[in-house]
């Protein structure tokens, strides 16, 4: 087995970005599908699996934060050329995120207490809250297992599977959420759940699949024993990375419960902006860890030339994807929008002129995160994380969480509108503290 030849070309880069872009929108199209899915359930279920599902995202992402560093050992691996070592880091998150059960499984059987739900939404949002968190521990191991082919920039099976693994969540809501008569009953938001679970289960036993493939036997399984080094190597990289995935998401659960507290119109304004707003972000965050990857393999060869050749590519490419989302939502808001929202049983037109405006903010957001996202992945290619992280949940919490809570609890409630216009002083600060810390190279570090 050799690993692929990653350089800075656009050619590698596409070949390493696609298959890892894809692989982020995973999580994204999961939880999206279940929300596009309930829309013509209820206003209620879909409003109970966004709230509860920003909760599941806190704790998966916790976790998802660690497993991803090893994208970065297996590229920095493979650009020195020590094949032989490609799998172990691999095996090392796949232990690790058999030992998150003991954060999910208690989550989940005391969902009843644990969660910020409105009286109104509570027994949508419980049950799916709990099945999610049951399965929970799918979701890094997927991350752990996509490191082995995404590190190399070989990734055509995590493309594979992601594709397989969405026509089967969509098939599965279908027909879980609304039920078959006779033969499968109306499961509701339950059923949402337990589309996205056995959907996820499926693409990582696709994986394991290619894992221990033939092509691979000989030298994966020689590198499943535990590695102490590398462990323990991957949880300290990746230590601030999973809290600043945990702290950020937990600010806008945060953010999300004290608008939902306000009206349900709010509370409907808020799940589909973050809905449209977490789809537009995780292109961004894919384009980070592809970032993470090339640069990775860059550092390994020790090319500080072609990594910052790199890096002017990946500002050009995320401005380009954001503008896929940017330019729609901006032009036509009605079409991208308000014919999804069609779907609706309920009548929700007095919410359509917030939503409007509210998308423009919406869009300005998409532009300045998907940059901050490029310099993230730099900066995380040579594991420097801890600095990038402290910046980022200073402004965030000091911006939008904080400004948000003591208007609600001073009794200016606020809206969904403010909390987009309070993102944008956030990611200015942010995008120009991390633009400060790429200039300063402190984060060029050979790890291997």
């Amino acid at each position: 087995m050799s690993g692929n030849n990653v350089d800075s070309s656009w050619r590698s880069i596409f070949f390493v970005t696609f298959p890892i872009v894809l692989s982020n929108l995973s999580n994204a199209i999961m939880y999206n599908i279940d929300r596009v899915m309930v829309v013509a359930y209820s206003v209620d279920a879909l409003n109970a699996v966004s709230i509860s599902g920003n909760l599941f995202t806190v704790f998966s992402f916790l976790f998802i934060g660690i497993t991803d560093t090893a994208e970065v050992y297996v590229g920095q691996y493979n650009g020195a050329k020590n094949y032989d070592r490609l799998a172990s880091p691999v095996w090392q998150m796949l232990y690790f995120s058999f030992i998150t059960t003991i954060v999910f499984f208690p989550i989940a059987y005391f969902s009843d207490t644990l969660n910020l739900l409105p009286s109104y939404y509570f027994d949508d949002g419980v049950i799916y809250q709990k099945i999610m968190m049951y399965g929970g521990p799918l979701f890094p191991m997927f991350t752990g297992l996509a490191a082995f082919f995404v590190g190399q920039g070989r990734a055509k099976i995590v493309t594979l599977s992601i594709i397989c693994g969405s026509f089967l969540n969509i098939f599965l809501d279908y027909v879980l959420i609304y039920g078959v008569k006779g033969i499968v009953p109306c499961l509701g938001t339950a059923g949402a759940a337990f589309a996205t679970i056995i959907s996820q289960a499926i693409q990582n036993m696709m994986l394991m699949i290619a894992l221990c493939s033939k092509e691979n036997r000989k030298f994966t399984l020689r590198s499943c024993k535990f590695d102490k080094e590398v462990f323990f190597g991957c949880i300290k990289i990746g230590a601030p990375l999973s809290v600043s995935n945990f702290l950020v998401l937990l600010a806008w659960y945060f953010v999300q419960s004290i608008v939902a507290n306000i009206s349900k119109e709010e509370a409907t304004t808020y799940s589909i902006s973050v809905s449209i707003y977490m789809l537009a972000i995780s292109l961004g965050e894919g384009l980070s860890k592809a970032t993470s990857t090339v640069i990775a393999n860059l550092i390994g060869k020790n090319s500080l030339r072609e990594t910052k050749i790199a890096y002017k590519k990946f500002l050009i490419l995320s401005l380009i994807a954001s503008g896929f989302f940017v330019f729609p939502l901006s032009l036509f808001p009605d079409q991208c929008v308000f014919n999804f929202l069609g779907m609706l049983q309920e009548d929700i037109s007095s919410i359509y002129e917030t939503l409007r405006v509210t998308l423009h903010w919406i869009s300005i957001d998409v532009v300045l995160e998907s940059l901050l996202c490029i310099i993230w992945g730099v900066l995380v290619a040579g594991g420097d994380t801890v600095y990038p992280t402290i910046v980022y949940q200073s402004f965030i919490w000091g911006f939008v969480v904080l400004p948000t809570a003591i208007g609600y609890y001073c009794g200016y409630h606020g809206s969904t509108l403010l909390v987009y216009q309070l993102s944008f002083l956030w990611l200015c600060g942010s995008l120009t503290l991390f633009y400060k810390r790429y200039l300063s190279m402190r984060w060029y570090n050979k790890l291997v």
